[in-house]
């Protein structure tokens, strides 16, 4: 009786693997169905600087780069990536303050792997209490649905905002 089951074990057995391997082989091609990022910003009471980190998956922020730049970029592993980033995230990414004038911040670091790159940036000086304009279209450029989470640390709670291609802009207290 056990050996009557044996050939549709076998090709249930095919059948599975045959679904992992097109998982599988899916998985490393550029196309996904999602473009989401998801970034942190907090103000540091002490440095009164806003800390903000952005992850991004790895092979969109590549085919940005190499779209706006017309290179070839491992941003993991080329030696100028950090200075592609940083000029692609300028253009990109932008805060004013209060007053209106755009808040300056330098790029602090860059990790990642191969699915996903983390971006550090801090601004300048800014005091709490103020109502601050964000733009976050990273990315937007290149793909269309592209959606952008920022988590915004206030105190000990924290607030998320959602940018997309309608919104790119929003006010956000700090």
């Amino acid at each position: 009786m056990i050996y009557a089951t044996l050939p549709a074990m076998k090709q249930s057995k095919n059948i599975a693997l045959a679904l992992g391997c097109a998982i599988i082989s899916a998985s490393f091609t550029h196309k996904h169905e999602y473009y989401v990022s998801v970034g942190e910003m907090v103000l540091n009471a002490d440095s009164e600087h806003l800390e903000i980190a952005m992850q991004l998956f790895t092979d969109d922020l590549e085919y940005a780069l190499e779209q706006s730049e017309e290179i070839q970029i491992d941003v993991l592993n080329d030696d100028d990536a950090e200075e592609f980033i940083e000029n692609y995230i300028e253009s990109h990414f932008a805060i004013w303050g209060q007053d209106g004038k755009k808040l300056d911040y330098d790029l602090k670091g860059v990790e990642g792997d191969a699915n996903a790159v983390i971006v550090y940036l801090e601004s300048d000086d800014l005091n709490s209490g103020q109502k601050i304009q964000v733009q976050h279209k990273v990315l937007m450029d290149y793909f269309p649905h592209q959606i952008n989470i920022l988590k915004v640390g206030l105190g000990d709670g924290r607030l998320s905002y959602r940018f997309d291609a309608d919104q790119q802009i929003q006010q956000i207290s700090i």
